[in-house]
């Protein structure tokens, strides 16, 4: 396969399935060397069938393997089956938390292949599909994992991206004015000058709102992370970190319907 003659690979792997049809780096092999038979013919999909047979045999038969599931996913990018490329993508960061920049985007050009993003205005969206930065890349991959149910990797990503933005942006995903009672931000507020306390007092707050105290996660905290991003990715063209409708989708959430100037607006319910 490095050498570029895959098909003399896939003979090759082909010997040692013919002794061991269990062997799950031989299946990893044919996978391999099927989906860069058909890279190096500009026809990725040419091999799909092939590679993906392989790649699931390999994945079932050896799952701590990260390679099987990323070469999974590499291959549903480029079938356009973004949903089961997610799955794939997920199902490897779950046994190798990549730090890897191509991994990363990969992972989120998945996620943001499924649609789930494209009521973003066309500016915000396509600012995602290109951008290098840590801090952009990983919310999105912490939103993939969250949405195959992996909340503790979630978490994972999310404190990675944290660690990656600029002290300004960590502030607008740590404070809780927007969806704080007015007792909980004037304690909130009285540990402004004291570090130690902030941070007590932030776990408090949070263990208050913990959906399901039996995780290990705090579903609702995710979910702030989330809407933040959100907002500052969307809402934040003209006024920093977001306009009036960044922080009522920070205080509420995702709108029920959405209308333009352009539409007639439906009846409130």
């Amino acid at each position: 396969i490095q050498d570029g003659n895959p098909s003399d690979a896939k003979e090759a792997f082909r010997t040692v399935l013919d002794f061991n049809d269990q062997f799950a780096p031989a299946h990893y092999g044919m996978a391999l060397a099927a989906y860069r038979a058909g890279s190096s013919q500009g026809e990725k999909g040419t091999y799909s069938e092939q590679s993906t047979y392989h790649a699931n045999l390999a994945a079932n038969l050896f799952s701590k393997f990260a390679g099987s599931h990323r070469l999974l996913g590499r291959i549903y990018v480029d079938i356009e089956e973004p949903e089961k490329a997610v799955v794939a993508f997920v199902r490897s960061l779950a046994t190798d938390r990549s730090r890897d920049l191509g991994v990363l985007r990969e992972v989120a050009t998945a996620y943001l292949m499924t649609g789930v993003h494209d009521e973003m205005r066309g500016r915000a969206l396509d600012s995602l599909k290109v951008t290098v930065d840590e801090a952009k890349l990983l919310p999105m991959v912490a939103q993939a994992c969250e949405s195959q149910g992996a909340l503790d990797i979630a978490t994972q990503y999310y404190g990675r991206a944290l660690s990656k933005m600029t002290p300004e942006a960590q502030k607008h995903f740590q404070d809780i004015s927007l969806i704080a009672t007015k007792e909980e931000l004037e304690g909130f507020q009285a540990t402004a000058e004291d570090p130690a306390a902030r941070r007590e007092y932030l776990v408090r707050f949070w263990s208050s709102r913990d959906p399901d105290l039996m995780t290990n996660v705090n579903e609702r905290k995710l979910e702030h992370y989330r809407r933040v991003w959100y907002a500052m990715t969307d809402y934040s063209e003209k006024v920093k970190p977001w306009d009036r409708r960044g922080e009522v989708y920070v205080r509420y959430g995702p709108p029920e319907y959405r209308s333009t100037s352009a539409q007639v607006a439906p009846p409130m319910p």
